[in-house]
């Protein structure tokens, strides 16, 4: 409790450095925290993610109180919820969604520039908000997709299924998809953000999760898991190291050989 309790308060002090503008921090104009995405040369753009990382490492500490509440559900098995806590399940998702979007209004209104020049204590608190919202927007969303899950699971259809071996091969997919995206979008390969519009694009997006799907559907027809899952499990649960020792002996040595019977002597 009281690691969960210092990595929410870490959260939400990230949350409030975030929402505080450029000039408040030192720095004159800050675009994004990820300026490599806008292309450059190669060597240099390796270099500079060098820093992106670490600064991104940094703001990792965001996401941790939503990844203890992950392990949470699914420790409680939450996305198996049956219909006996429908009204528990709807509770949560109307009132998580909500206070997701409202939470998330100032820091809206700042970003399209609605709202100008407020205070640095009203920045770090619209910043604060806007990350709180997103915890409780999560699990307004977890109870959704609960009650999707419970809804479908009498009689899924085909799509249901492939959405399901597509989440068993989740890591698979992601990582495979990261890399088609790199190799079409960035400058230094295809580079076909640069030269289509948006619909174009998206369509491009679509059509790489659609081949994802389609894998994972073959994988599983193959009885194939995932190759990012296999390499993930057993890196997680490795088996313990032998000793290079000799085993310890279970029992005393028996005499080879047939024993005779007590009271009955052998023949010479």
């Amino acid at each position: 409790m009281t690691v969960a309790l210092s990595l929410t308060a870490l959260a939400l002090l990230s949350g409030a450095l975030r929402g505080l503008p450029a000039e408040a921090l030192g720095q004159a104009e800050v675009v994004t925290a990820t300026p490599t995405i806008f292309g450059g040369e190669a060597l240099g753009a390796l270099q500079a993610r060098v820093g992106e990382w670490a600064v991104g490492a940094i703001r990792l500490f965001g996401l941790m109180p939503a990844v203890l509440f992950g392990v949470y559900a699914g420790r409680r098995s939450v996305l198996a919820w049956g219909p006996e806590r429908k009204r528990l399940l709807g509770l949560v998702a109307v009132a998580g969604l909500a206070v997701g979007i409202l939470a998330g209004v100032p820091s809206a209104l700042m970003a399209a520039s609605i709202w100008t020049d407020p205070a640095l204590g009203i920045s770090a608190v619209a910043g604060t908000l806007h990350l709180a919202g997103g915890y409780a927007a999560a699990a307004g969303y977890l109870a959704l997709f609960a009650l999707l899950a419970a809804a479908v699971r009498q009689s899924p259809g085909p799509l249901v299924k492939a959405l399901s071996v597509s989440g068993q091969r989740s890591l698979t997919l992601y990582l495979s998809q990261s890399l088609l995206f790199l190799v079409l979008f960035d400058p230094d390969f295809f580079g076909l953000g640069d030269n289509f519009g948006i619909a174009v694009n998206s369509a491009v997006a679509v059509g790489v999760w659609v081949v994802g799907v389609l894998s994972a559907l073959l994988m599983d027809r193959l009885s194939v898991r995932g190759p990012a899952e296999v390499l993930l499990r057993r890196l997680t649960y490795r088996p313990p190291a032998r000793s290079a020792g000799p085993r310890p002996r279970r029992g005393p040595d028996r005499p080879k050989g047939p024993t005779p019977r007590s009271g009955v002597s052998r023949r010479v």
